[in-house]
């Protein structure tokens, strides 16, 4: 009950209605709370009326009358002119209404709402979102059916909004219960490496306490001697916490050819909104659901601040977001964000719509600059990047870590990013065929189909010359490129795994399409 907001105005009923000013009202304006009449009446009442006492001539009245007559009344002439037919909107009543109305439903706003829907039910929809317009992020008081069906009032179904977002979604439906169902089951993922007792526990924390919880969370493990974390006593609690909060959880296991990769395993998930966290970040409590106020139709990715203490806020004024200052000035995400903007990537943890793009596998097992390749890339397929409020604190842990690697790897990957930059690098698909010729004709029936899903291609084969014209690479420069570690490209390990009957074709294309 300490969660019931009172009326503002005395009348001791429950708030419904919340104003600008920071008062709230058991009615939709204040003059109509009880309370409030009272008071308004009591204060015209006697001297409290600031005509009291005052007397006026007849001679004074009748001047008054005719200031405000004929043409000294400021709506003179303008009764006539808007009557009937000569009104424009003469008419337009009977046009809009019941199957006329563009917006008409079938009449289900006089459905009737089920047995379940009581004022006890909306309080505890209302405590569990804390009160807050998941669309906006200021008070909410009204209770949303996510695919409008009012007999169908599971929790899963219900969502705090304010009122002028819940005016909002009587249009555009159909977008709404995809953005409110998209909203609701978010995964979130942490890649790790060799961090089990330094910050991958609080990140896991930090992550199990967001005022908007994921439906999931998926620890992707590509620690050297990865060991099972229900063995020790801080996860066993932590993954008891996500049990608690009705989060699904599950640990699975990296390729151990870098984070590209296992961001790639998540990116081809049944999520459409995924959550990625770095394993040496510490999300502050309200993150994700900030960010959730952003990801509307049309946004690819958003994310917030990314502080690495202690904060500097040296040179701040040039900081920016924008592809071609990259070598140029500071990221806007390395300093505290005062405002919702676009930008053209994205740094460290995000948001993001998942399946659009690929993650950059030419990439090395560092896999240096893969969330600005990839950010940038749903740029470039049309959809908006954006950078709002919000702060995750990047702990830089000198310990373990994804990008654990030698220079040799970073000067590798930088060289594909500039070439990406300088619009020389168009590869969007790598190929490795090690294997014999009569497998690399196989694949010649496939790659007309690749290229048309991916554009150019590069092949990585040991017969170039049946690939006359295409972009071709050495086996040993794709082993470079993905960390020696070349299985995932391989065609029949691929049947083995699947149990594979079908042609070898066939698998190619499911493989590679």
């Amino acid at each position: 009950m300490n969660n019931i907001i009172l009326c503002s105005y005395g009348c001791g009923k429950e708030a419904t209605h919340f104003f600008k000013n920071g008062k709230s009202c058991c009615e939709i304006s204040k003059n109509k709370c009880s309370a409030q009449k009272k008071k308004n009446i009591d204060s015209h009442i006697g001297e409290k009326n600031i005509m009291f006492g005052k007397t006026f001539s007849e001679e004074q009245k009748e001047n008054w009358s005719k200031e405000r007559s004929g043409q000294g009344n400021s709506r003179f002439g303008k009764g006539e002119n808007i009557k009937g037919e000569k009104n424009p909107n003469f008419g337009n009543g009977k046009k809009i209404e019941g199957e006329n109305n563009p917006n008409w439903k079938g009449g289900i706003s006089f459905d009737q709402y089920s047995i379940d829907w009581t004022p006890r039910l909306k309080r505890r929809i209302r405590t569990r979102d804390n009160y807050i317009c998941k669309l906006c992020g200021s008070h909410g008081n009204t209770i949303h059916h996510i695919d409008y069906n009012k007999q169908n009032c599971t929790d899963d179904n219900l969502i705090t909004l304010c009122r002028s977002c819940h005016t909002k979604t009587n249009f555009n439906r159909e977008d709404w219960i995809q953005h409110f169902q998209e909203i609701k089951t978010i995964t979130a993922y942490v890649c790790t490496r060799n961090r089990y007792d330094t910050t991958l526990s609080m990140v896991l924390q930090s992550v199990i306490f967001q005022t908007h919880k994921p439906k999931k969370i998926i620890i992707i493990d590509d620690s050297d001697k990865p060991i099972d974390m229900r063995t020790l006593p801080h996860y066993r609690y932590l993954f008891q916490l996500m049990d608690f909060y009705h989060i699904e959880w599950s640990v699975r296991f990296g390729a151990k050819k870098g984070q590209h990769y296992s961001h790639q395993m998540m990116n081809n998930s049944e999520s459409a909104l995924l959550f990625r966290i770095d394993d040496d970040t510490i999300l502050e409590p309200d993150v994700l659901e900030k960010l959730t106020y952003v990801m509307r139709k049309g946004v690819g990715a958003v994310g917030g601040s990314i502080l690495t203490p202690p904060i500097s806020n040296q040179h701040i004024e040039i900081a920016s977001g924008k592809i071609e200052d990259i070598y140029a000035t500071p990221n806007k995400q390395w300093y505290e964000i005062k405002k919702t903007e676009e930008v053209d990537h994205l740094h460290c943890s995000f948001l993001y719509r998942a399946g659009i793009v690929d993650y950059e596998l030419n990439l090395s097992k560092v896999a240096h600059r893969e969330e600005t390749l990839f950010t940038y890339g749903l740029k470039k397929a049309g959809y908006s990047i954006w950078i709002t409020p919000c702060i995750t604190w990047h702990l830089r842990n000198p310990q373990g870590g994804i990008r654990d690697g030698v220079k040799e790897l970073y000067d590798h990957d930088e060289k594909i990013f500039q070439e990406y930059l300088s619009g020389s690098f168009s590869t969007d698909k790598l190929i490795v065929l090690d294997n014999g010729i009569g497998d690399h004709l196989v694949f010649t029936k496939v790659l007309p189909d690749i290229k048309e899903k991916y554009g150019k291609v590069t092949i990585a084969c040991c017969y170039p010359e049946l690939f006359e014209g295409e972009n071709c690479i050495s086996i040993a420069q794709a082993k470079i490129m993905l960390g020696n570690n070349i299985d995932n490209h391989n065609v029949y390990k691929f049947c083995w795994d699947h149990a594979w009957k079908d042609t070898l074709e066939n698998a190619f294309r499911k493989l590679y399409l």
